[in-house]
């Protein structure tokens, strides 16, 4: 039975890969399969992809927040908001604990799974917010109905170990975990992602940032070591789920829409991702809000060719009308970061360069190099299924590298 790694490596662009900064990776393509990875205009729907081999279009998954008001496990913070809202902004030593436990106990009592980290969605309008990711990666049917690998994994009793951070936790230990992990699985796979941080924080170039991306490569190199120790002929194949660009400026939608005299009704509902702005509400206010954001030049409102063409779910619980920034421009403030302070950013069309990732595969079946022009992250389910001689299921439609 061939014996499988995968590294699963956040925000690595595919013109990072270089002998000076990632020399083991490069070394990998140099004796593979690699080339870059396509990214999608995605957050969440970016894992769900790559581990069921189908579009967000289909397996449903988009972004960490729809609008859900009836099944919101939140929807019990509604009536306190107005007290927690008045802690929550005056206390920011009290912010971070406050949240967390609100979201602690939203997940216990929705019988939630996955934890996202701590975010900084206006309550009220958390209240009314359901998460696309309920449970973790690794654990059954964790996209509904749709197999992921892990769930293909377990239908074929093979054993596997998934190694990902916790809370407050580093690519060091998660590599730590790895290293004394049962050397028996038949797939190990790991998740690094400081660099992510690392590039959202400091920028792109910057020492701390290429620290980051060294460490990175580095620990893939340890790791594989190891594993090649026990099992020399294992197969490693790794990539990541987009890349980045930097920040030039900054788009504050709530104050563009104040200057542009917009009346928002009390039913309107608006979420602000980093890089989006979606709308909920009636059609003359909606209309309304089009007109003012087609006069923008920071961004464009999708029209429906976009979303099919961006494979976005057609479900309005993500968005009656969706607002997408130019390359480059952060909403700020948004829900995740009220001071939009930071320097890359990912989450525009991914037709833009720099956002392209990597995949690279190292197997004994397949000598290298092979260097390929394009991957489409659908691709990457039915790569690893190939190379653990399993079947592909009947729903994917993506190509393993292997057969390029």
């Amino acid at each position: 039975m061939t014996r499988l790694a995968i590294f699963f490596l956040d925000a690595i662009r595919f013109q990072d890969i270089s002998p000076g900064n990632t020399p083991f990776l490069y070394k990998m393509t140099s004796q593979g399969i690699s080339g870059p990875l396509k990214t999608l205009l995605a957050y969440e729907g970016l894992a769900a992809t790559l581990f069921t081999g189908i579009f967000p279009s289909e397996h449903g998954i988009w972004t960490r927040y729809y609008r859900d008001p009836a099944r919101s496990p939140f929807k019990w913070i509604g009536p306190l908001a107005p007290v927690l809202d008045k802690i929550d902004t005056s206390s920011p030593r009290a912010t971070k604990p406050l949240r967390y436990g609100l979201m602690r106990v939203s997940n216990r009592l929705a019988g939630i799974s996955y934890f996202p980290g701590v975010d900084e969605v206006p309550l009220r309008q958390l209240a009314n917010m359901n998460v696309s990711l309920k449970r973790n990666l690794f654990e059954p049917r964790c996209f509904g109905e749709i197999p992921s690998l892990f769930d293909i994994l377990r239908s074929n009793n093979l054993s596997f170990h998934y190694f990902d951070h916790g809370l407050f936790d580093s690519d060091t230990n998660v590599m730590r975990r790895a290293v004394s992990s049962n050397p028996r699985n038949d797939v190990a796979v790991i998740r690094l992602v400081d660099l992510d941080t690392a590039s959202h924080e400091y920028g792109l170039g910057t020492p701390s940032m290429l620290r980051s991306l060294k460490q990175t490569d580095s620990l893939v190199g340890l790791l594989v070591a190891e594993f090649r120790k026990k099992s020399p002929d294992i197969s490693v194949l790794c990539f990541a789920d987009h890349g980045m660009i930097p920040v030039k400026n900054i788009v504050n939608v709530e104050e563009y829409l104040r200057r542009a005299a917009f009346h928002k009704s009390k039913d309107l509902g608006m979420f602000l991702d980093s890089t989006m702005a979606r709308f909920w509400g009636d059609s003359e206010s909606l209309h309304e809000l089009e007109t003012i954001l087609d006069r923008s030049e920071s961004g464009r409102v999708l029209s429906e060719e976009d979303l099919a063409h961006y494979h976005i779910p057609s479900s309005s619980s993500w968005g009656d009308l969706i607002f997408l920034t130019k390359p480059g421009l952060v909403i700020s403030p948004n829900f995740f970061d009220r001071n939009g302070t930071v320097k890359a950013m990912h989450g525009y069309d991914p037709a833009t360069p720099g956002l392209d990732t990597i995949a690279i595969l190292d197997s004994p079946r397949k000598n290298g190099p092979v260097n390929l022009q394009q991957i489409r992250m659908i691709d990457i389910l039915p790569t690893a299924l190939e190379i653990l001689g399993l079947r592909m299921p009947s729903h994917c439609v993506g190509t393993s590298m292997l057969n390029m």
